[in-house]
């Protein structure tokens, strides 16, 4: 057999498997939701998902408590103050240090850095707000490009950064502030500080994580098992346990359809709140896929005819 049509056969091989496997994916993916949800959405929504709550958390009067995962508190720092022009516009503010972060983070691993909400509003203006604004319709488009390009760094492109994080507002129909917040430069030093400190040796920003039961939120995966998240609030002790517990529930649903997908587990949840100078580190241990989904379903099964509630939240549940 010469080596042409040895090639050719391992090419129809490949296909082959390649076949088999989209086949089996379709298996795996075979529910057919009408409504399917956000993760983001599911984690805030207890009552509306009790058999999935159910599993992984134990109630009483005053709190939820993990069961089997103990949450390790780093203290890294001081708490932020914030600078005065916050004041009224701290959710947009959070939103900045996010994408801050996401910068920073794809050039230190060199990856590919995009933003699918930037990138909606810019492909269709008509549907939001810059339709009526060319010149904040202009500055998003302007500032992506210098947001994207990898000779770029965060810490030198802060108002760029601060005029793409409006995306996320405009997405979600919110007014944007009429003027220009900032944060003190030593805060953001210190986030640099931190991720430089890290010692992963692969980052995946936004993997495919959809599935029939849930759409995914925008996760970073650290060397194909650890979540990274990033908190931008300055919760009280009680609110805090809550937000925690959203974003393990979370955590848990991207494991579950990261390992339909990949065979792989995510074991660790970190969660990073540069406000607080405190990083949360969650191990995923023993989480049984099966019941998982089992729960999933019996849910989302029950969610689909909950009318009066998807009638009138339709659009937080699909943002």
């Amino acid at each position: 057999m010469n080596a042409e049509a040895g090639e050719e056969i391992k090419t129809k091989m490949t296909v082959e498997k390649n076949k088999k496997d989209n086949n089996k994916m379709e298996k795996k993916f075979e529910k057919n939701f009408k409504l399917i949800p956000f993760v983001r959405f599911i984690s805030h929504q207890q009552s509306l998902f009790p058999t999935i709550f159910g599993l992984y958390f134990n109630h009483n009067e005053e709190e939820s408590i993990t069961q089997g995962m103990k949450i390790e508190t780093n203290q890294l720092g001081n708490t932020f103050q914030y600078h005065p022009s916050t004041k009224g516009n701290e959710d947009f503010h959070g939103g900045y240090i996010k994408y801050f972060i996401r910068k920073h983070l794809a050039n230190k691993y060199d990856v590919k850095l995009i933003d699918r909400l930037a990138e909606h509003v810019i492909a269709y203006p008509e549907n939001y707000q810059t339709g009526k604004n060319p010149k904040l319709k202009e500055a998003i488009k302007k500032h992506y490009k210098i947001y994207t390009d990898k000779n770029t760094t965060a810490i030198d492109i802060r108002y760029s950064i601060k005029v793409v994080s409006l995306s996320r507002s405009i997405f979600g129909e919110r007014v944007v502030p009429r003027k220009e917040f900032h944060t003190y430069y030593e805060n953001l030093l210190a986030i640099v500080k931190y991720l430089d400190s890290l010692t992963y040796n692969t980052m995946e920003m936004y993997p495919e994580l959809n599935c029939e039961y849930f759409q995914a939120q925008s996760v970073i995966l650290f060397d194909g098992d650890v979540a990274f998240e990033i908190m931008v609030s300055k919760y009280d002790l009680s609110a805090k346990r809550v937000k925690y517990n959203q974003k393990i529930i979370q955590s848990i649903l991207h494991s579950l359809s990261y390992y339909k997908r990949t065979g792989k587990k995510i074991r660790k949840l970190v969660i990073y709140n540069p406000l607080l100078g405190e990083e949360h580190v969650v191990e995923l241990k023993d989480i049984d896929f099966e019941l998982l989904e089992e729960a999933l379903d019996k849910d989302l099964t029950a969610f689909q005819s909950n009318r009066l509630h998807n009638n009138n939240n339709y659009f937080r549940i699909l943002y």
